[in-house]
């Protein structure tokens, strides 16, 4: 009975973060919003910021040097730019 109430809590949370994400998706239309994606802009936020030592990103990123190595190398060679979300609208307004 636990489990099954459990599940179901489970599937709200499924639904609620899916509503917010469509809510966002024409905001970010420019960007997918997928999970992969989410976790790439993560990551590659953490790494540009140079707040953390290598250690310290290994550890808040579950990588192993060879993985944060990769990252690091496509993060010098991308032209990354911080969030704006003024940026993304007049970005938006562009497109459209």
């Amino acid at each position: 009975m636990l489990k099954t109430a459990q599940m179901c809590f489970d599937d709200q949370v499924k639904i609620a973060n899916a509503q917010h994400v469509r809510a966002d998706k024409d905001l970010l239309a420019p960007m997918p919003l997928t999970l992969t994606n989410a976790r790439m802009s993560f990551v590659y936020s953490l790494i540009s910021k140079q707040d953390y030592s290598d250690v310290e990103l290994m550890n808040k990123l579950s990588l192993n040097s060879k993985g944060l190595a990769y990252y690091q190398f496509y993060a010098t060679k991308s032209n990354l730019l911080p969030f704006d979300l003024e940026r993304l609208k007049k970005q938006n307004e562009n497109n459209r």
